[in-house]
């Protein structure tokens, strides 16, 4: 998909969460909502799945919005959920695409476990309450916490939170990919590497290790951090020469609560030109590669 550069001043949500993965949003409405609220750049970065990009770009395209694709990599790491951004401005290799799709597949049998294992524990939710509540490929967490919540009106919701969590006893790690390998796979399939939300993931001693893997950018401005934690991101972006990026996390509005989630579109905003950043930071990788 081609991109061109800005042609005015604005900002980018560069974090977005539609249907495909676990956000409520068609990728179309997401775009939408964006320009309603004033941003002249998006991104969409499902979770492990890349089957929104097309429909979002092309509204993208009809709205005169600045779009980059995404996806954000599951990963895990001292026992730490992580995730890693990529973002294709030319989209993502065969490969990637059929690595993506293998995480999928692998989810539903994740899922199947940390249902069983809810029900050892005393709560008796059903596969089809949770896999009921998809509309795309992946099916995670939130899904399971949705029907939990619906399904009880919540009496295991304090429970269900402790258990589902890293290290809770129902659950179960989405993969056994690291983020080393996740930049890897970002890089070697035409993307850029960006650490997501670091604020959240409790692994700012290795973030180091990760800029010698390659990482290009992190999540500085984020709806969960705090004005140290974005001070400090804000210091390492600038020490190590990465990109400093943004986003909401914005997965929609749900029943039963205002915002679901992290934050609402826009909340974690960046200037657009942070897309053209991505973009040449892609460009310099490839010609680096082809020794130009």
């Amino acid at each position: 998909m081609k991109q061109s550069k800005s042609l005015s001043l604005g900002y980018a949500d560069l974090h977005t969460h539609s249907f495909h993965s676990d956000g409520r949003d068609a990728p179309a409405q997401i775009v939408q909502r964006a320009k309603d609220s004033g941003l002249a750049g998006l991104a969409l970065t499902d979770h492990d799945t890349y089957e929104g990009i097309e429909e979002a770009g092309s509204k993208a395209e009809q709205l005169g919005l600045r779009f980059i694709p995404g996806v954000e990599l599951s990963t895990v790491c001292e026992e730490r959920e992580v995730h890693v951004l990529g973002y294709f401005p030319d989209g993502p290799s065969r490969e990637f695409l059929e690595m993506i799709e293998r995480m999928s597949v692998k989810r539903v049998g994740r899922m199947k476990r940390m249902i069983e294992k809810l029900n050892q524990l005393g709560c008796p939710i059903e596969e089809q309450e949770v896999f009921s509540r998809t509309e795309g490929e992946i099916v995670g967490r939130a899904h399971l916490f949705r029907a939990i919540r619906d399904t009880f009106s919540g009496e295991f919701d304090e429970r269900a939170d402790k258990w589902l969590n890293i290290g809770g006893e129902a659950f179960e790690p989405t993969s056994d990919m690291t983020p080393s390998e996740a930049i890897e796979w970002i890089r070697n399939s035409g993307g850029a590497a960006v650490l997501a939300h670091p604020g959240t993931s409790g692994i700012d001693h290795l973030i180091q290790g990760l800029i010698e893997h390659g990482l290009m950018g992190i999540e500085e401005v984020y709806p969960k951090h705090g004005s140290m934690q974005v001070r400090r991101y804000k210091k390492l972006a600038v020490d190590n020469g990465l990109i400093i990026t943004g986003g909401s996390d914005w997965h929609g509005i749900f029943p039963g609560s205002s915002v679901f989630h992290s934050g609402s579109l826009g909340a974690g905003k960046v200037p657009v030109e942070t897309i053209d950043m991505l973009i040449d930071a892609v460009k310099d990788l490839r010609n680096k590669k082809e020794g130009l």
